[in-house]
């Protein structure tokens, strides 16, 4: 095989000259722009000096007016002491004295003020005569100078509504008179020199403490801000780390700036910053000249570099076979096809030892691989890889061919996949052959299938199961519609007498009854599966709570005549935790049992407590010797769409969510859930539930209970769009005694209330759902309303929407509280008497009586 020439002695030597020469032109340019740089900031430096030390004397002149100012005053207040002028006189030479001055120079300045004899005597009057002067700082300041004028830091000023001022004062020597004025920063700022900036410079004047005096800035920013920015640099320059070359600072606009200060006569701080932007202007141009000679020369390397790298053809093969091969292959060959030798670019271990050289005959090779497979996996293999047949695949330009074998490693066998790769633009009459180990792909795509198999299985259960959830509570929900409708039809008959009209009312409640079970687990299973069910954790009686749960079922197992057992054995009662959803998980629980017994059959909930501390484990038993469980359906118990239809199950009535709810809740309160069950023999539930212990609540801190006012004469307003429900519930309140007026919609609602009088309607039942306006949309309407009653008016949210988000929903709306549908007429009026109550109260108004 014929060989590429390598590279020469001068070619080398070429490219590390251009490499030599370009470095040395880099580290040129490098010195030559600090140079420039730090010539530029050397002159910066110097301006920036010179402008400061102008705006400086600037501000000299104006301070030169103000004192002046005094001088003169402070001549005549002596003069005329010595001549014994009244204090009325002086003051009204003062008042003349301050229009002249102020007239005469082209500062602006506030009131002027003098001390005389003990006395204030003021300009404007804005000081009276017993005004504390001995205490303020001007004073004490002017009275320390003897004679010199003093300037004050900036202060709030009451006399100017809290404006920021600086008082110029000076005191008579050898006496205790003196002559003051005011003036305020927003005068001195007007009043001000305006400087011709440098672009893009910001220039401050700061009292001796730090306070902002005056600003002129080529940006947007808050006094405020500005006030903590220049504090900064006041701090900074005192402590001397500005001084010299270490003037570089960072802006508010975050711009590297190079920062000059001078000091006025009088001790204020002047400050000039400048963006290095604007000072290193100059280096613009050096910048362009050294880039185009870089790029000239880096253009040269370039050039040089491409002409080595194609006379470099064994470094150019070698980059080749790594951009064809890559290193995922653990052994790969290059093969010329015309002349049937090969080159090792990188050998398995097994054929190194086999083979003698790095090249030789092809069909060699193909022996020595083919060797190391099966008898059957060798054929094919020299079959398909033989020089014959790669010069075929090369003919039809099919660049990519190959196969997966299984071939043993000492004691194993692995799956390998070999692959033929050719591409006649860059390697014209050879092709590589590659190996690569697919062991671990072929383990994840069995693991895939698998997986695959295993959903699709669940995915023909899940749907085999909701057609039969679905066929049952198609039987289930259509046996007490049945009741309600046949009973209503005989209800209705002519000759049907009273006692049968009861008995058919009766069962048409209880089959209702039945109904809205069945609907609620259905509602409930769905927002269990969807995540949407929040926990409310507060203190709570342990027994007395499992007792109420408990209380119906006891009545209902003497009636069906069975035995009902409760034991109950804990140290702390009072635990932390939801009553609600523990109530929940009790009353399926104990009506799951209820159920599947019969008469004669026993029911027996245990409580016990596990351990004692701050967090405690209670088991909660519930037992019976009903007909039990068979052994095929305990694993799919806890299964949503999945119900016991074997032997008795059938003829008992339910959706089959209830074990799945609880389950999902047991789960989210971190507790534990196990059964045990003997087809006909019962079974029995252990729940295991933590719960925090809480302290027992002290009498005094139990409120007493609301005055329950009664609905006799009380105006309600009903909001509701639905005429039957309507009727429901104007019947059920006109029952207890109230009025009530109707509304069709959210809208009318909101006009009714509004053309009452005020505290006409004692409270609202409103529907969410409605047209026009809905019943939240009503609410804060009504909410909104200027008039006494609109914030206080209790109402009611009285809606099909039970679950926790409509909740929150109407309580944001301004509701007092939500109550769901079908109506609990004892819940609704014990919902209204205590929020009357609550309002009658409020307005120290007594309930009207009644019954």
């Amino acid at each position: 095989m014929q060989r590429s020439k390598g590279h020469s002695p001068l070619m080398n030597w070429s490219s590390w000259r251009i490499l030599w020469v370009l470095g040395l032109f880099v580290v040129v340019a490098a010195a030559g722009m600090l140079v420039s740089q730090q010539l530029l900031l050397d002159n910066a430096r110097v301006m920036g000096k010179n402008l400061v030390t102008s705006y400086s004397n600037d501000e000299n002149n104006q301070l030169s007016e103000y004192d002046r100012i005094l001088t003169m005053a402070i001549f005549y207040l002596e003069d005329m002491d010595e001549q014994g002028v009244t204090q009325a006189e002086f003051e009204n030479w003062l008042v003349d004295f301050f229009q002249k001055s102020t007239t005469l120079i082209s500062a602006s300045i506030g009131d002027i003020y003098a001390v005389l004899n003990g006395q204030i005597l003021s300009a404007d009057r804005t000081r009276s005569r017993g005004h504390d002067y001995q205490s303020q700082p001007w004073y004490q300041q002017a009275m320390a100078a003897e004679g010199q004028v003093i300037y004050t830091d900036a202060y709030a000023s009451d006399a100017y509504g809290g404006q920021m001022v600086v008082t110029v004062a000076v005191s008579a020597a050898g006496s205790d008179n003196a002559v003051a004025f005011d003036v305020p920063l927003e005068h001195f700022r007007a009043n001000h020199t305006f400087q011709d900036l440098p672009a893009g410079g910001a220039y401050y004047v700061l009292d001796q403490q730090g306070n902002l005096l005056y600003y002129n800035i080529p940006f947007e920013a808050e006094e405020a801000d500005l006030q903590v920015y220049t504090k900064n640099l006041f701090d900074k320059v005192n402590r001397g780390e500005l001084d010299g070359k270490n003037n570089e600072i960072v802006g508010m606009q975050q711009l590297t700036r190079g920062l000059y200060y001078q000091h006025t006569d009088n001790g204020w701080l002047c400050i000039l910053t400048v963006p290095y932007e604007t000072l290193l202007q100059g280096v613009q141009n050096i910048l362009l000249y050294y880039g185009a000679g870089l790029l000239l020369f880096l253009a040269i390397a370039i050039g040089m570099w491409l002409r080595d790298r194609k006379l470099s053809r064994t470094a150019k093969r070698t980059t080749e076979t790594v951009q064809v091969m890559g290193d995922i292959y653990y052994a790969f060959y290059r093969v010329n096809i015309i002349t049937g030798v090969f080159e090792m670019t990188k050998p398995s271990n097994y054929v190194r030892e086999q083979m003698s050289g790095e090249t030789g005959s092809y069909e060699e090779l193909l022996k020595v691989i083919a060797s190391a497979l099966d008898e059957w996996t060798s054929e094919d293999f020299i079959q398909n890889f033989s020089l014959e047949n790669i010069r075929r695949l090369v003919d039809q330009d099919i660049r990519d061919f190959g196969g997966e074998f299984l071939r043993k490693f000492n004691d194993e066998e692995r799956w390998i996949s070999v692959r033929m790769l050719t591409d006649p633009e860059k390697i014209p009459d050879e092709v590589v052959i590659c190996f690569r180990d697919v062991e671990n792909e072929k383990e994840e795509q069995q693991r895939q299938v698998r997986l695959l198999k295993g959903a699709l299985s669940a995915a023909e259960q899940s749907e085999k199961s909701q057609q039969q959830f679905f066929s049952v509570m198609s039987h289930d929900m259509r046996t007490p519609l049945n009741i309600i409708i046949g009973m209503t039809g005989l209800a209705l008959q002519d000759d049907c007498s009273r006692e049968k009209m009861v008995g058919y009312l009766n069962k048409i409640g209880a089959a209702s009854q039945q109904l809205l079970a069945l609907i609620n687990d259905i509602l409930e299973i769905s927002r269990l599966e969807q995540g949407n069910v929040s926990m409310e954790i507060k203190p709570f009686d342990l027994v007395q709570t499992l007792e109420t749960y408990l209380a119906p079922f006891q009545t209902q197992a003497r009636e069906q005549n069975k035995t009902f057992q409760l034991s109950i054995d804990i140290q702390n009662r009072m635990i932390k935790g939801d009553p609600a959803r523990l109530g929940q998980i009790i009353n399926n629980l104990v009506s799951n049992s209820m159920k599947f017994t019969q008469s004669g059959d026993s029911l027996t909930v245990t409580l016990r407590q596990m351990d004692e501390g701050k967090r405690n484990n209670y088991l909660f038993l519930v037992e019976d010797t009903g007909s039990g469980m068979s052994a095929d359906f305990l694993p799919k118990l806890f299964d949503p769409y999945e119900r016991e239809v074997r032997f008795g199950a059938k003829e008992v009535t339910g959706t089959g969510l209830g074990m799945p709810i609880v389950k999902n809740l047991v789960t989210r309160m971190g507790g534990q859930i196990a059964v045990s069950s003997t087809l006909g023999k019962g079974t029995t539930f252990s729940v295991t539930i933590p719960f925090d212990a809480s302290e027992t609540p002290s009498p005094e801190s139990e409120h007493e209970p609301a005055e329950v006012t009664p609905l006799k004469d009380r105006q309600i307003l009903l909001a509701e769009d639905n005429l039957l429900n309507m009727e429901i519930a104007t019947e059920l309140l006109k029952m207890r005694g109230a009025e009530v007026t109707p509304a069709e919609d959210g809208q009318k609602a909101l006009e009714a209330f509004r053309a009452s009088p005020p505290f006409f309607f004692n409270a609202v039942l409103m529907d969410m759902q409605m047209p026009n306006m809905d019943g939240c949309e009503a609410t804060q309407a009504i909410r909104a309303l200027d008039r006494p009653d609109a914030k206080m008016v209790p109402i009611i949210a009285l809606t099909a929407n039970a679950f926790a988000e409509d909740i929150t929903r109407t309580t944001q709306a301004g509701m007092d509280a939500h109550l769901a549908k079908p109506i609990n007429i004892e819940q609704l009026c014990l919902t209204l008497t205590k929020l009357m109550s609550v309002r009658d109260h409020a307005q120290n108004k007594k309930p009207p009586k009644g019954e």
